[in-house]
């Protein structure tokens, strides 16, 4: 029987979610027996679909709460699509997919929830507001599961209300074939940059954002730099650039201004992955960050805070230091300096084979395809019914 899965999303930046939602259905594509289409919220829509042979229609909405008229169109939008299920995505594409739905109806709704709660106290009031709606809506019999790819924030949402027996934990996957080492890539990009053969490169791949924490992670490089005289600082991502203020004052006050280089966005992450010695991320939370997994499948070791489920990724391969401690994220960088240049490769190594093992794209793909499924076949008094639950979680 074809599954036809309908997914709802507040846009398609390039974030996290939206990059998660681009592997499943590139994965689920290859999947026997599943169809998509996918509703935008927003019309911040930057990933192409169309090869995938998925179509993307788009609400139109202004970010925010959506008004009466929007559900009306999102409703008869999703009616016309005739899915079998629907999937919505993070916070504002979960809310809007279930009250486009009636309350009575047959279709199953599925969340997916990528977001990390340490304080509801400290998150935007509209975000808040969302997330206490939510933890009532979940209760409705047409939201049937709720898909968080973090473990930590699965906890920390059954503790404001969201139900324990409608969770599944099923983490991001990565693609091993794009993200693998690649010594031409490497070469490649330290000569592009004008790096020593023997220069030590750490890097930190993050939109600028104060939850990403990029002015107390120059401080924690800037501490332990004159120990380590071969070590450079690789910073990418939206935001950075010379015309930061908080970057550049923050680069001044360490005092390693040759030091450090700042690249901006980037639009060849592999090669720029293999290009690095370490990875480090010092962000102040966190979900499930992609970050690490793409660069432990380039055979990248990595230094991170403990937020979300950064340290479970990383395991033994890697460094952890506590959020929002800057000392200790300065020894953790020490520690993964320090090792020689071949401990550090084997670390490397170790690392890809942990995504391999864990987070490999087919392996994650398999598990949706599993639940969707069952919660299909649950809908309609199926066989698959009698699955065990635990098996999907």
């Amino acid at each position: 029987m074809s599954l036809h899965v309908v997914h709802v999303i507040t846009g398609l930046s390039r974030g996290g979610a939206e990059t998660a939602l681009h592997r499943l259905v590139h994965g689920l594509s290859r999947e026997a027996g599943f169809t998509h289409s996918i509703v935008s919220l927003t019309v911040d829509n930057q990933f192409d679909f169309e090869p995938l042979g998925v179509a993307v229609r788009t609400l139109g909405m202004r970010r925010g709460l959506p008004t009466p008229a929007a559900l009306w169109r999102l409703r008869r939008m999703v009616s016309e699509l005739e899915p079998d299920i629907v999937q919505g995505w993070m916070y504002h594409g979960n809310v809007a997919a279930t009250l486009a739905m009636k309350p009575d109806a047959a279709v199953p709704v599925i969340w997916n929830i990528r977001h990390s709660l340490h304080d509801l106290a400290r998150e935007k009031p509209l975000t808040r507001l969302l997330i206490r709606v939510g933890a009532v809506l979940a209760r409705r019999t047409t939201v049937r599961r709720i898909v968080y790819c973090s473990d930590t924030s699965r906890v920390q949402h059954e503790r404001v209300g969201y139900p324990h027996s409608k969770s599944v934990h099923i983490p991001n996957g990565f693609d091993c074939q794009r993200f693998r080492p690649s010594p031409d890539g490497r070469y490649r990009v330290r000569r592009s940059l004008g790096l020593e053969d023997d220069a030590v490169v750490v890097g930190s791949v993050a939109r600028f954002h104060p939850i990403k924490n990029h002015v107390g992670l120059i401080a924690a490089f800037s501490r332990i730099a004159p120990r380590y005289p071969r070590a450079k600082l690789l910073l990418a991502g939206l935001g950075i650039s010379v015309e930061n203020e908080a970057i550049t004052e923050a680069i001044r006050r360490g005092g390693q201004q040759e030091r450090i280089i700042l690249l901006g966005e980037r639009n060849d992450m592999p090669d720029l992955f293999a290009a690095l010695d370490v990875l480090v991320l010092g962000s102040r939370s966190e979900g499930f960050p992609n970050v690490l997994g793409e660069a432990m499948a380039c055979g990248v070791p990595c230094v991170t805070t403990d937020v979300g489920d950064a340290a479970s990724i990383v395991g033994d391969t890697g460094f952890v230091a506590a959020a929002n401690d800057e000392a200790g994220l300065a020894e953790a960088l020490g520690r993964s300096l320090a090792l020689p240049d071949d401990e550090r490769v084997a670390l490397g190594e170790r690392a890809r084979s942990r995504v391999r093992q864990f987070y490999h794209m087919p392996e994650v793909v398999g598990r949706y395809a599993e639940l969707y499924r069952h919660t299909s076949g649950s809908s309609a008094g199926g066989d698959a019914h009698a699955m065990n639950d635990a098996q999907l979680r």
